[in-house]
């Protein structure tokens, strides 16, 4: 039986110009990885729907906002470069850029104490004491995840999968059993913080000693990460500043509002992310005038695939809605619309091959014209049009990001 599969993913190779083969194991992993976090983060999402007021979990995920912007100072860009490195038998990098996310993870934390100086001085306190708690944790949060591009560029997608099986269960019985006996905002940023910084550490630690380094060091690693991270400064901003300037303009309910409204279609097209993320080692070696002739068409295929998925959705969404969120049913009209940019996520794969390629100048320009367009629109559309201006905006940003990530895949 499994030969047969294996001749039968051979023989689909002539159609689809992918190894299938690769893609089936990796993208079992992958998918089983994907299908146990939705899970995971669909039970968390139905307790806080159901077992949190709106305006705490508002103001909740306004602070995780804010507080993923700062992650930025950790250098998020240095897992795609770890990537590239281990793939091509440079591992000892993954040493030093661990050490050097930590470093400008402090950064990070002189920015958030400052956040809480300012809600201090304006008499804020709650808010005060939150972004402390962001303070503390900014530097660890997101720098140990980094073990999962070091299994991904050994192509260990099996492991790397176990450990975020592992890792969903903990987070989830630690959110929601801090949701079954509280709702003090505090103690909720703290698990939440705590149990993510734990879990990493943890797995960070087992994957050196199951998995030893080798000596080799990619000197280009540390600049590029570095290169990655900078192009994506104003996409950091940007990919948060939503949920902040509802905040501001609408309050905590709308920010809630939005979050559920958003967070459906991000899960449908969570997929794509593991498969792009099983693309990158193998585009890292890969000819790239090979993948000019074929990447366009598989592009177009996926987002024919997507078609009948957004009909469904937009279909069943006011039903879903009614059963497991119904505090939320506001939010079903600017779900459905925000479901059309399903038929444009296949673009994350021109991105890829963008990284693999150390394509800077591009790089650069996508992630700074891209964003740049986002804030405009948000401060353009929001204020006049509240949660409606916010999601058209977000169609429009996903309009201009594929055209431009197609315009730049072609000079390359």
């Amino acid at each position: 039986m499994q030969q047969r599969i294996t001749n039968l993913l051979r023989w689909s190779e002539k159609y689809t110009k992918t190894d299938m083969v690769y893609l089936a194991k990796g993208g079992f992993w992958l998918s089983l990885g994907s299908i146990a976090s939705h899970i995971s983060v669909f039970i968390i999402a139905i307790a806080f729907a159901n077992l949190l007021p709106k305006e705490v979990y508002g103001t909740y995920k306004y602070i995780i906002s804010v507080a993923t912007i700062l992650s930025f100072f950790t250098l998020q860009g240095m897992a795609e470069s770890i990537i590239q490195s281990v793939a091509r038998g440079y591992e000892q990098t993954f040493i030093q850029a661990t050490k050097m996310k930590v470093r400008w993870g402090l950064v990070g934390s002189f920015v958030g104490l400052g956040i809480a100086a300012y809600y201090f001085v304006n008499e804020n306190m709650m808010l005060a004491t939150a972004f402390l708690i962001v303070a503390a944790f900014v530097p660890i949060w997101n720098t140990f995840n980094v073990y999962n591009s070091l299994l991904a560029g050994r192509r260990r997608f099996d492991i790397s999968t176990k450990y975020h099986l592992a890792s969903q269960l903990f987070i989830l019985i630690a959110t929601v059993s801090a949701l079954l006996l509280t709702d003090n905002l505090f103690i909720l940023l703290i698990v939440f913080f705590s149990s993510w910084t734990m879990v990493r550490i943890f797995f960070y630690i087992r994957t050196l000693k199951k998995y030893p380094l080798n000596k080799e060091v990619d000197v280009d690693a540390i600049s590029f990460g570095k290169h990655l991270t900078l192009s994506r400064a104003p996409s950091a901003i940007a990919e948060q500043l939503d949920k902040v300037l509802l905040w501001h303009f609408l309050g905590p309910i709308a920010v809630a509002t939005y979050f559920f409204a958003l967070a459906p279609v991000k899960v449908l097209a969570e997929p794509l992310k593991n498969v792009a993320a099983l693309a990158l080692p193998k585009l890292s070696t890969a000819d790239v005038n090979g993948v000019k002739k074929t990447l366009i068409g598989r592009i177009l295929l996926l987002s024919l695939f997507f078609i009948p998925i957004v009909g469904l959705y937009i279909y069943f969404a006011p039903y879903v809605y009614a059963l497991v969120f119904p505090q939320y049913l506001d939010a079903v009209l600017y779900s459905q619309l925000f479901a059309l940019s399903l038929l444009l996520a296949p673009k994350i794969f021109i991105r890829q091959t963008l990284v693999a390629k150390k394509k800077k100048r591009e790089i650069y320009q996508l992630q700074t014209i891209v964003p740049l367009v986002k804030i405009g629109l948000l401060l353009t559309l929001l204020p006049p049009y509240g949660l409606l201006g916010a999601v058209v905006a977000l169609l429009l940003v996903d309009m201009t990001n594929f055209l431009l990530n197609l315009y730049l895949f072609r000079k390359i």
